[in-house]
């Protein structure tokens, strides 16, 4: 009988030094969000639910940019997003003519599956997915201008390459 308890205890005390599924997934998950965002991402859908715009109730709107209507409707390019391996990061927006119409500028970093971008004027959090060479950023943002950071945004990223192409 003793030995049997000591066979039984043993068995259990195997069992809990085993890894878990999820830690054992997490050991081969493969890069991180910080090693998989470095380089240039050019945005080819957005998706913004402005909510209360420019914080009068009851005044929320879409907005929706395809691949397609960058150039034809909004006569822009689509914008580009540097993530430099120095932490830093810049976003240039550019004219139909290649001209740079606006830049932001600023520092980035990962926290799990979250990228946050600080910027002197903001703070910007986004929950990432990235499949395929795509990015896929959930967030929210002050899209309208009205102080407040309520309107839900998704975007779309297309990877370019490892080097600033701007």
């Amino acid at each position: 009988m003793k030995n049997v308890v000591i066979i039984v205890v043993l068995g259990f005390m195997a069992l809990s030094c085993q890894p878990t599924q999820s830690e054992e997934q997490t050991d081969i998950s493969g890069p991180s969000l910080y090693e998989q965002l470095g380089g240039t991402w050019e945005t080819t859908y957005i998706k913004v639910d402005v909510r209360s715009a420019e914080g009068k109730p009851d005044s929320s709107y879409l907005v929706e940019i395809t691949e397609g209507d960058w150039e034809r409707v909004f006569q822009v390019k689509p914008y580009r997003t540097y993530f430099a391996a120095d932490s830093t990061f810049r976003t240039v927006h550019r004219g139909i003519q290649n001209d740079i119409i606006s830049e932001d500028k600023g520092l980035w970093n990962t926290f799990g599956d979250t990228l946050m971008l600080l910027q002197p004027d903001a703070t910007l959090q986004f929950k990432v997915a990235i499949r395929n060479g795509m990015g896929h950023f959930t967030g929210f943002v002050d899209f309208d201008g009205d102080g407040a950071t309520d309107d839900a945004y998704y975007t779309i990223r297309r990877f370019v390459g490892e080097h600033n192409y701007e």
